[in-house]
C-alpha cells in the first residue's frame, strides 16, 4: 500500500475596486420614471428576467410592490428598488433552515410596508 498523496494549492488574488462614475439618469431619459417601456430589442433580451417565477393570479404581489412607489407622483426608477430593499429589510426576518418560498407566501407572512400593519405567520 502506498503512502497517501497530498495536493496543496496556494493562490493569491488581488481585487481592485474601481467604481464607475455615478450612474445618473436625467428627467428627459425614457427610463427616468417608473414604469417605463423597453424597446422591442431590449425586451427580447430581458423577458426571461422580468417574467415572474411564480404566478400572482389575485394581484397580491403586484399590489405589495406598488406600495414602494411614490404616492404623490411618478417614482424615479433608481428610487423604486431602494425603497423596496429598505422595506424588505425592515419587514422580513431571516429564518435559517427554511427553504425558499413562493413570493406570495412570503408577503402574506409579513407586514405590509405601512407602519400600522401587524400580520405575521407562525
Amino acid at each position: 500500500m502506498s503512502a497517501p498523496r497530498t495536493l496543496s494549492i496556494v493562490s493569491t488574488a488581488t481585487v481592485e475596486h474601481n467604481p464607475a462614475e455615478e450612474f445618473a439618469l436625467t428627467a428627459d431619459d425614457p427610463a427616468y420614471f417608473y414604469p417605463f417601456l423597453y424597446n422591442d430589442e431590449e425586451f427580447l433580451d430581458l423577458v426571461q428576467f422580468i417574467t415572474p417565477q411564480y404566478g400572482d393570479p389575485e394581484g397580491e404581489l403586484s399590489a405589495w410592490a406598488r406600495n414602494f412607489l411614490d404616492a404623490e407622483g411618478p417614482t424615479p426608477t433608481v428610487k423604486y428598488p431602494e425603497h423596496m430593499t429598505h422595506g424588505i429589510r425592515n419587514a422580513f426576518t431571516y429564518r435559517s433552515g427554511m427553504s425558499t418560498a413562493p413570493s406570495i407566501r412570503s408577503i402574506r407572512c409579513r407586514p405590509a410596508p405601512e407602519p400600522a400593519a401587524t400580520t405575521r405567520c407562525s
